[in-house]
């Protein structure tokens, strides 16, 4: 889908969201598009093309103009054959958008409308995802502090998500976007595998490093499942690699059992012991408590405070409880309202619309909405070493200056 018109005596070649193709006197040659299609047009608006900036299974995502207001957007078009998923998605977009999405930390949705048979949504444009920020621009895992800010933003967006009957479905560091190089004032995007929590289907669209353990064994989900993948997203933000990352659904259970035990209140799980037995998996933790020795903190008692609450927070979304899972019983499965508790939650207000600088409508975690999960631990270590994450902590943290105020 093309979008600059060409001028009419000259022959170009533009990169369409398909292949390149090339303009003879201003006519784009291709059976997809007319002549005139350079520019797309809703009801309301026209959108120069600029870019294409990813290409997926069910949609094409294109950096574009509003030509109106100058704004600078993404659409995101639906493949042919595949209108079903982004017809869904629409009708999600379209519900939250009612009901004010973008004031919790969700990304902002225009409109949607046709181009032909294809369907295309218009958000507002973010700046980087947090896998590519992590890995290019970091070069190293985040520091707790900045992980802690990350967490309650995404947690004030699932929160209002499961309290709307929505589960995301497809949390990891790709769906959470900075929405500017100022700050990390964060977004949740992707709603294209989104579903009313009351109907939840089998299919589970993340990469087998999310999938807990029920999507493996494809036991009936529940939301907490969206808690299992923040989980392991905060994880990976520490350490910069995956916790659960195998190559095979049998591995990868196998893994996750090893550490975190047995899933009992499954119905399959008996039926895949005899197959995980087969495998025993080098672990890349031997449990979370772990993290204490990976990245230990220092003596400064704020500081050893936090690790232990971050590990704490890790352990009530994973459901590790040796031999009482929390996923084991419904009654103690984390939330995202019980995630946003004293500790690694603190109890701190958290401007929806921007947290960074504490600008007006704030969230206030109210302690006494939470219970606790499970008792806190008390480590038999002793951490003497300072946190290996000193390049982060110093010039690249620095960046974000605006964060300090915050908590």
């Amino acid at each position: 889908m093309v979008v600059s018109s060409a001028p009419p005596d000259d022959n170009k070649t533009i990169q369409t969201p398909f292949e390149a193709k090339t303009t003879y006197s201003g006519t784009f040659c291709s059976d997809s598009f007319s002549t005139n299609d350079f520019v797309f047009k809703s009801e309301t608006s026209k959108y120069l093309f600029i870019s294409i900036v990813g290409k997926g299974v069910t949609a094409i995502t294109m950096r574009c103009r509003n030509q109106e207001t100058t704004e600078l957007v993404v659409i995101k078009v639906g493949i042919d054959g595949v209108n079903t998923c982004s017809n869904a998605e629409k009708k999600i977009l379209n519900k939250i958008k009612e009901l004010g999405a973008d004031n919790y930390n969700i990304v902002k949705f225009y409109e949607d409308f046709n181009y032909k048979t294809n369907p295309c949504l218009v958000f507002e444009e973010l700046a980087i995802d947090l896998l590519m920020f992590t890995e290019f621009v970091v070069g190293s895992g985040l520091h707790l502090y900045d992980i802690r800010l990350i967490a309650q933003q995404v947690l004030v967006g699932l929160d209002f998500l499961h309290s709307n009957g929505i589960v995301h479905k497809d949390i990891k560091p790709n769906n959470i976007m900075l929405v500017d190089w100022s700050s990390l004032k964060v977004k949740l995007i992707d709603m294209g595998f989104t579903e009313e929590i009351g109907s939840m289907s089998n299919f589970y669209p993340n990469p087998l490093i999310f999938i807990p353990p029920e999507g493996i064994m494809r036991d009936k989900p529940d939301a907490s499942l969206d808690m299992w993948c923040l989980g392991i997203t905060l994880i990976y933000f520490y350490l910069k690699y995956f916790l659960f990352d195998y190559g095979t659904r049998d591995k990868t259970l196998a893994a996750i059992v090893k550490m975190l035990g047995e899933p009992h209140c499954s119905k399959t799980f008996s039926s895949w012991k005899n197959v995980i037995k087969k495998y025993d998996p080098v672990l890349k933790l031997q449990s979370l408590d772990d993290l204490l020795e990976i990245r230990p903190a220092t003596q400064d008692p704020a500081e050893r405070e936090d690790l232990l609450s971050f590990i704490d927070f890790l352990k009530a979304q994973s459901g590790e409880l040796a031999t009482v899972s929390v996923r084991d019983n419904p009654k103690m499965k984390s939330s995202p309202e019980q995630s946003q508790k004293p500790g690694f939650q603190r109890s701190k207000e958290v401007s929806r619309e921007n947290p960074s600088r504490g600008q007006s409508k704030t969230v206030q975690v109210q302690s006494s909405k939470i219970q606790a999960v499970r008792p806190k631990i008390t480590p038999s270590r002793t951490d003497s070493k300072k946190g290996t994450n000193q390049k982060y902590m110093g010039k690249n943290r620095s960046e974000f200056n605006n964060t300090d105020n915050l908590l």
